[in-house]
């Protein structure tokens, strides 16, 4: 897989992958213990793409081959303000040719927030005492 900024500009260590925190908004992202760094150091020192990959196509149940990775990817649903922005984001296929994508959302020293279904029954019961 091969891993590369936003321009195309191909990513070899954590030292280039550093490079895109190198901005005074961006650069408290850039430590160790930091899901920024975490996520890079998982990609380029631990085979991190082979792991997610075996994830994504054990899911899927059929092979699944990545082709690239773009770290802080901005995912655009419309013109009005700022998209959504992966920690990693990867481009592949399945062995039939089917396209994949999948949005890595790395987190270290944060949480994701409520699961999926906490969330909705407290929807549903804010929807229940407003009925």
């Amino acid at each position: 897989m091969r891993i590369e900024n936003s321009k195309g500009y191909e990513i070899l260590n954590l030292a280039d992958w550093a490079k895109l925190y190198d901005t005074p908004q961006s650069s408290h992202h850039w430590k160790e213990h930091r899901s920024a760094y975490s996520a890079a150091e998982f990609i380029m020192n631990r085979n991190g793409g082979a792991a997610i990959q075996s994830r994504v196509s054990d899911a899927l149940c059929r092979a699944v081959n990545f082709q690239r990775a773009i770290p802080e990817f901005e995912v655009r649903f419309d013109e009005f303000g700022r998209g959504r922005i992966h920690d990693i984001a990867i481009f592949g296929t399945t062995d039939s040719g089917e396209s994949v994508f999948v949005g890595v959302e790395a987190k270290v020293d944060e949480t994701f927030g409520s699961l999926v279904h906490d969330a909705y029954l407290t929807a549903k019961g804010c929807r229940a005492t407003q009925s």
